[in-house]
């Protein structure tokens, strides 16, 4: 059984985004005791076929969490525009909260969990243009910087949505963001396993940004105050199944853990 969240460790999972079918998906939530009736028909009323596919995926994984590793989660539900906690009913007494953030491109979905502190998380697509998001961080950052190339820009970007999700003041988000730059400009990255990486703390924000190569994504995530001894990236698949209803099936029999990278603070 996987156990993703040992104390004082930051764990993060990547899954591809078909990783499961959507029929497949919506026969785990039949008669689940998780999610309200609010979940379920936002779900049947969203006509986004890659919305109702994320908000799936992203809450099937949820399950998976908190079955193998007998959890509550803490997360903001993008539906409601607010905090909540999930609370774990597969077991009588949830050993802790933890908190969990989440992110996705078209082909990748990605989930922090930390059972230290809030933790915000995002990931971008490596070929994403960048346009958009020089001018908006010139506007609203004032981060005037002309000769910012296309891979900083999406650091930036990861880094602003990272600290959006931590709610951060605006006055925050500012100061890291040029702190980030002025020390990314002058530096040269970590290379492990086919990601470059930078870890920059910055005033009580801790800061680790990261290129991954074989998955051609950009991504960050930030957490305050705590600082975690180890973080660990896991890849996440699926072994062969067969789902019929009503599905049954423990979720720790559905799914593959791979550790990706490993890295000690």
């Amino acid at each position: 059984m996987p156990h993703f969240l040992l104390d004082e460790n930051i764990s993060v999972l990547f899954i591809p985004m078909d990783l499961l079918p959507e029929q497949d998906l919506s026969i785990f939530f039949q008669n689940n005791p998780v999610f309200t009736s609010e979940f379920f028909e936002y779900i049947s009323r969203c006509q986004s076929q890659k919305r109702r596919k994320e908000l799936l995926l992203s809450r099937f994984l949820f399950l998976y969490i908190m079955q193998t590793n007998n959890v509550n989660i803490q997360y903001y539900n993008s539906i409601k525009r607010k905090e909540e906690i999930l609370i774990n009913n597969y077991f009588p007494s949830p050993t802790q909260t933890v908190y969990l953030s989440i992110s996705h491109t078209d082909k990748w979905m990605m989930l922090a969990l930390y059972s230290a502190s809030p933790i915000g998380i995002d990931i971008e697509n490596s070929k994403r243009k960048t346009e958009k998001i020089k001018r908006f961080l010139n506007e609203k950052m004032l981060l005037n910087y002309p000769d910012i190339n296309p891979s900083v820009l999406l650091f930036l970007w990861a880094i602003y949505e990272s600290l959006c999700k931590l709610q951060s003041p605006l006055e925050n988000q500012k100061k890291v963001l040029n702190r980030v730059l002025s020390t990314i400009k002058r530096s040269h990255p970590q290379k492990l396993n086919g990601f470059n990486l930078w870890n920059i703390p910055v005033y009580d924000y801790i800061t680790l940004i990261w290129e991954d190569e074989i998955a051609a994504v950009t991504g960050c995530f930030i957490v305050k105050d705590k600082m975690p001894k180890k973080i660990k990236f896991y890849s996440i698949g699926k072994l062969e199944y067969e789902t019929k209803k009503p599905c049954k099936m423990g979720l720790t029999r559905l799914l593959t853990c791979d550790t990706k990278l490993e890295i000690n603070f």
